[in-house]
């Protein structure tokens, strides 16, 4: 069998349009004040720093089932 590889850190970019989408900002109609921008940013990268994100993996067989 395998071995089961563990990815320790996995690093992603924060989804910011999806971010503000779920926060209620509509591209196009609401505008963001310089202050908020700087205060959303900071509770995105405080958030971002609170999350460790892991993984594993393990390539297992596949089997044929045969007709009884």
């Amino acid at each position: 069998m395998d071995r089961l590889i563990t990815f320790e850190r996995i690093t992603i970019e924060p989804p910011l349009e999806a971010i503000y989408r779920r926060l209620g900002f509509r591209k196009g109609l609401t505008k963001i004040k310089p202050d908020e921008a700087r205060t959303l940013g900071e509770s995105i990268e405080k958030a971002r720093s609170l999350v460790n994100l892991k993984g594993a993996a393990r390539r297992l067989p596949s089997f044929r089932r045969t007709p009884a």
